[in-house]
């Protein structure tokens, strides 16, 4: 067995942090609420917010309860999206990546 990361599924994992980083920036705006507005809400530093909404950032999975309370979610809200765009994308065998959301 191969423990080494194939370029495809490197490739999927940061198409997914982009996923989720997407639909966090969406949430928070749903909320009404701004970057800075959700860093004091959280604790959480308002660089490190914006790196996660861009994808520049792996979301970790212990911030995400904290995130979504903030913004009045539970977390079905914040991976469900992402997930569904992740295997779409893996079914497709993509190997490109849009940089948008």
């Amino acid at each position: 067995m191969n423990d080494q990361p194939t370029t495809d599924n490197l490739i999927l994992e940061e198409h997914l942090d982009r996923l989720i980083g997407c639909r966090l920036a969406s949430l928070r705006r749903a909320a009404g609420l701004t970057t800075e507005a959700l860093a004091a809400r959280t604790g959480l530093p308002i660089d490190e917010l914006a790196d996660h909404e861009r994808g520049r950032l792996p979301l970790p999975l212990s911030r995400a309860p904290i995130l979504c309370e903030a913004l009045g979610c539970g977390l079905h809200k914040l991976v469900r999206t992402a997930r569904s765009g992740h295997e779409r994308l893996k079914n497709r065998g993509r190997t490109g990546v849009s940089r948008n959301c």
